[in-house]
């Protein structure tokens, strides 16, 4: 059985899937894996829901993300936004999340990630 079954009821297991796929997906993008970063952040995007993902601040995905766009994932990016918009109650950051997803959709890029993606 693996771990992840073992632990079906506990309340924490969105936010340990997530943040193990977006880590996970971080490290193939290191290794310049797309494929597995890519499957990556479709597994993070579809974590089950849980209070931190709902409610905390777990803003890791923002490297994830921004990574993907710097190698020119438009679409996934925007699908993995809006996935994570819909899990989080945190009306602030859904806002932020949504429209990202949607400027990229749109073929322009939020100042958010504008900002992520500018050298410093």
């Amino acid at each position: 059985m693996r771990p992840a079954e073992k632990l079906r009821n506990d309340p924490n297991r969105g936010t340990a899937l997530f943040s193990a796929h977006v880590t996970l997906g971080l490290l193939a993008l290191h290794d310049n894996d797309m494929a597995s970063a890519l499957a990556h952040m479709e597994a993070a995007g579809n974590a089950p829901p849980s209070d931190e993902l709902r409610y905390g601040n777990t803003f890791v995905w923002q490297r994830l993300a921004t990574g993907m766009l710097k190698r020119g994932e438009r679409e996934s990016v925007a699908r993995f936004l809006d996935r994570c918009a819909a899990l989080n109650e945190v009306k602030s950051t859904r806002e932020q999340m949504t429209t990202a997803a949607a400027a990229i959709c749109g073929g322009r890029m939020s100042e958010f990630f504008q900002y992520q993606t500018m050298p410093r």
